[in-house]
């Protein structure tokens, strides 16, 4: 695990006052913030997600922090708790994955989906008795999560 681990993520009201705070308190700096569409975000048994997902990721790493700005329904509204929210792994193949996952009797809370089909990421419900969860990023997306990094900007 250790070689695929890359952030760890929390959920925050306000993007701009968490990032804020996560510097004040813990000396951490991050990049300026991204949008990201929730329309590719497919999550199961969720309708209305909201429009779109604000979060900052830290200048250092990896392992990277994350803040994600609550907002919408489903996994990263404000019913969630704010504070701890995931950890973000690198997966090699979504389809293995996906079976593994099943073994273990994780459920999968949403599937972000590349504009060409693929699937960028996938989020595990909360499990075990401290209620993780996991967002898997699609390693064949390595350079596209570079430039986000970088840029601060998803490509469309």
């Amino acid at each position: 695990m250790a070689e695929s681990y890359l952030h760890t993520s929390f959920l925050v009201e306000n993007l701009e006052e968490g990032m804020q705070e996560y510097a004040r308190l813990f000396g951490i700096e991050f990049r300026p913030p991204q949008c990201s569409p929730l329309s590719d975000l497919e999550q199961f048994g969720v309708e209305e997600t909201g429009v779109q997902l604000r979060a900052a990721y830290s200048v250092a790493g990896p392992p990277y922090y994350e803040l994600i700005e609550a907002t919408g329904c489903g996994m990263f509204n404000a019913a969630q708790g704010f504070g701890f929210h995931h950890f973000g792994l690198w997966m090699d193949d979504p389809d293995t994955l996906r079976a593994e996952l099943a073994a273990r009797n994780i459920e999968i809370e949403g599937i972000y989906w590349s504009p060409d089909g693929d699937i960028f990421t996938i989020h595990t419900c909360p499990a075990g008795q401290n209620g993780v969860r996991f967002e898997y990023l699609n390693r064949k997306f390595e350079a596209v999560f570079a430039e986000i990094l970088e840029t601060g900007v998803v490509p469309q």
